[in-house]
This record gives C-alpha cells, sequence and structure tokens, in this order.
C-alpha cells in the first residue's frame, strides 16, 4: 500500500496489532508489517503522529511493551509455584524468552503456555548432568500447565459419572465384556519429582517451602466442581488406569487379560478397590455392557 493513499480502519488496526505483537520489536513489526502499510520507522509519523514528550516510535513501544508485560503476568498466573521457585526477575526473563520463541498466535490467553515446559526443556544446559534444578522446573512446568488444561477442559459438573454402585450391579462376565468411558478431564502424568507438594505449598501461600528431593511420582489429576485435583498413586495402580485409558474401545477383561502377566497377587487383590476409587472420583462417565 502506498504511504500516501487512504488507509482503511481495518488495515491499520491489522498492522497495528501485527507491529506491536512482533517477538522481535516494534521495530522489526513495522519492517514485517510493510505489506500492510509499507512504512519504515522514520515515517512512522505518517500513521502515528508525534505529540507529547514521545516521538511516534516511542509511543507505539509503550503499546508494544505493555502487550508482552501483560503476557508474562499471564504466563506467571499460569505457572505461579515455576514463578516462585525461580524468582520474579529471573521467570520475566524466561518468560520473555519463550515469547520470542514461542509468540501468542491463538484466539485465547488459554493457549499461552502449552508450550512451556517444552520451552523449559529445549532450553536446559546441555552439561545438566544428574536430575537438579532445572529438571525439577521442567516436571513443575509440565505439572502446572496440566492444571491449567483441565481447568479449562470439558469437565463432568453437569453430567453424571459413573457411580460405584453401577459397578456393583455387574457381574464378573458383564465386568470384563464391559466398556468404560473415561472424563474427558482425567489426565496421567509421570513425573521424576514430588512436585505436587511442591506447588501445593506454593498455592496455600507457605513462604520458602523447601524443593524436593528426586522421587518418581504418578498422579492422576481430573476436576470435580470446577477444582482440579490430583492424588498420587502407585506404579502399579498408575500402569492399570493408564491402560485401561488408552485403550479405546476394547473390553475391560481384554485390557486386563493382557496386563495380568505383570500383576503380583497383591494388585489382583487391589483391583476392585481400585475400580471403587476410580468411580467415586468421577474418573468414568459410563459403561457400557456389550
Amino acid at each position: 500500500m502506498n504511504q500516501h493513499s487512504p488507509r482503511s480502519l481495518e488495515s491499520l488496526q491489522q498492522w497495528f496489532q501485527s507491529v506491536i505483537t512482533h517477538p522481535e520489536g516494534v521495530p522489526a513489526g513495522i519492517e514485517s508489517a510493510r505489506g500492510l502499510i509499507d512504512i519504515s520507522t522514520d515515517d512512522l509519523g505518517s500513521v502515528v503522529p508525534d505529540c507529547g514528550q514521545l516521538d511516534a516510535l516511542g509511543k507505539v513501544q509503550v503499546y508494544g511493551n505493555a502487550y508482552f508485560a501483560r503476557l508474562i503476568e499471564c504466563l506467571g498466573e499460569e505457572f505461579p509455584a515455576v514463578k516462585t521457585a525461580l524468582g520474579d526477575e529471573t521467570f520475566q526473563s524466561f518468560a520473555f524468552s519463550y515469547l520470542q520463541q514461542c509468540p501468542s498466535i491463538s484466539y485465547t490467553l488459554a493457549d499461552l503456555g502449552r508450550r512451556f515446559p517444552e520451552f523449559l526443556e529445549q532450553t536446559k544446559p546441555h552439561d545438566a548432568g544428574e536430575l537438579g534444578w532445572a529438571d525439577f522446573l521442567i516436571d513443575l512446568a509440565r505439572l502446572e500447565w496440566h492444571y491449567s488444561e483441565i481447568f479449562n477442559a470439558a469437565g463432568t459438573e453437569t453430567t453424571p459419572t459413573l457411580s460405584p454402585e453401577r459397578l456393583q450391579t455387574l457381574t464378573p462376565e458383564q465386568f470384563a465384556s464391559c466398556r468404560l468411558q473415561p472424563a474427558p478431564c482425567v489426565r496421567l502424568d509421570q513425573f521424576r519429582f514430588p512436585v505436587h507438594e511442591y506447588a501445593t505449598a506454593i498455592r496455600k501461600k507457605q513462604e520458602s517451602p523447601p524443593f524436593p528431593q528426586p522421587e518418581t511420582t504418578f498422579l492422576v489429576m481430573t476436576r470435580r466442581h470446577y477444582i482440579v485435583r490430583r492424588v498420587s498413586v502407585s506404579e502399579a495402580e498408575y500402569s492399570v488406569l493408564q491402560a485401561i485409558l488408552q485403550s479405546g474401545n476394547e473390553p475391560i477383561g481384554a485390557i486386563l487379560d493382557r496386563a495380568s502377566e505383570q500383576w503380583s497377587a497383591a494388585m489382583q487383590r487391589d483391583l476392585q478397590s481400585w475400580f471403587a476409587n476410580w468411580s467415586a472420583a468421577g474418573y468414568f462417565v459410563t459403561v457400557e455392557e456389550v
């Protein structure tokens, strides 16, 4: 577009958004947006008039700085435990680097932190060696992203879930041929640290909670009554529940038969109580008899 031709409101809005959200700053945004309005930094006054103490570039940079400051603030709200562990200044530095590498491209802020755990993994020092501080932060970020994802996911607040009483009406043969439909907000993950304990301490406003030592941790997470809940389970319980959630439409009996070779007698005794606990926690919405 010629700089002297009339500019529509729509083109001005698109240009302004492109300029202030550019991950490399306003000057780079102006160059990148020449397809919308063909001006350089020196010609910025033809679009944004100078006034007061700031020139045109300074005025646009105020909006650019405010845009990234708001996104960093949002990341801090989404990853409060990571922010506490790093400290405000270091977290802001990490968050700004993340936004430069993974700029926001979604219409919703709910997607803003999706790649933050991946970013921490990719930027981890290569000489980190054994499990340590960097790995703890990566696990902590992954946990907090799960919390955000679960909170924003579809839930079961307006639909009934499978009750323990419903399972008790089934004979062993009927149960073996059934298919279980998991609730859409259930997530499972394995961590190298008990990061849920640290995250809980932060959310309870505990000052300077100790950083946990490495310990393999298996968590089941879901949402009940609009509150994200998590529970630590044994590796055995985790593996069985994971097999069920990943099975698609396969009958329960086939899933359990395939996993039975790895079971101990104790696991077989625990199986009934596991299913009772899972249904009471709302991990499944329906059981379908075949």
